[in-house]
């Protein structure tokens, strides 16, 4: 039940952080619509898997944030307290097709050469872009990290993280047009208490 416990609780700390302060795309069915009007959600915010549609059709698939263990290593000293260090993932999804705002500069006439811009809403272009909302994501993620030493109990160590986007078997950059895959890998420490060999069977 302490691993539920801490993996849960730092899903709620994700989504109190990052996904509660940031609003991205959400899907929809036909982006080639002349009438398509772009959404924008919060990132849902999931333990270890993301639902399918079919379980789960309230929350988007994307924008999505899942918090997952990838493993858990504890070492004990001779009193049978220790710490408890755990891998933990962060991946990313987020959906952008393209360019939906795209602003038009035309000259300043309130100052001398300057250049005003004006907004087009008019339609959207199809761009590969939409990483770039990913890495956003990430920026905003990295800096909640960084910038706490615990984490619902559980020690930062900074000198751990490792983010990017998701490779395929090749090495390359997986592309999936119009969604983008990343992660951020980090580690946190807590103290740990070996179980008493009498509670064993409770």
């Amino acid at each position: 039940m302490i691993n539920v416990e801490l993996i849960e609780n730092l899903r709620g700390w994700i989504e109190a952080k990052v996904a509660s302060r940031v609003e991205l795309k959400v899907p929809v069915g036909d982006i080639d619509d002349e009438d398509y009007e772009i959404e924008f959600a919060h990132p849902s915010v999931f333990s270890y898997f993301v639902p399918p549609s079919s379980v789960n059709a309230e929350l988007p698939y994307a924008p999505s944030i899942c918090v997952q263990f990838l493993e858990t290593e504890e070492q004990f000293k001779g009193t049978g307290t220790g710490d408890k260090s755990i891998r933990v993932r962060i991946a990313f999804v987020v959906w952008n097709p393209g360019e939906h705002v795209v602003f038009e500069p035309h000259e300043d006439i309130s100052k001398l050469g300057a250049v005003a811009y004006t907004p087009n809403t008019e339609g959207y272009a199809r761009t590969l872009d939409g990483w770039k909302d990913l890495v956003n994501l990430q920026d905003e993620t990295l800096k909640q990290i960084k910038g706490a030493e615990y984490i619902e109990g559980m020690k930062v160590d900074l000198k751990s993280i490792k983010y990017g986007m998701f490779k395929d078997e090749e090495d390359s950059i997986y592309l999936y047009y119009p969604y983008w895959q990343g992660y951020i890998d980090f580690s946190v420490t807590l103290g740990a208490t070996r179980l008493a060999p009498d509670l064993l069977d409770i």
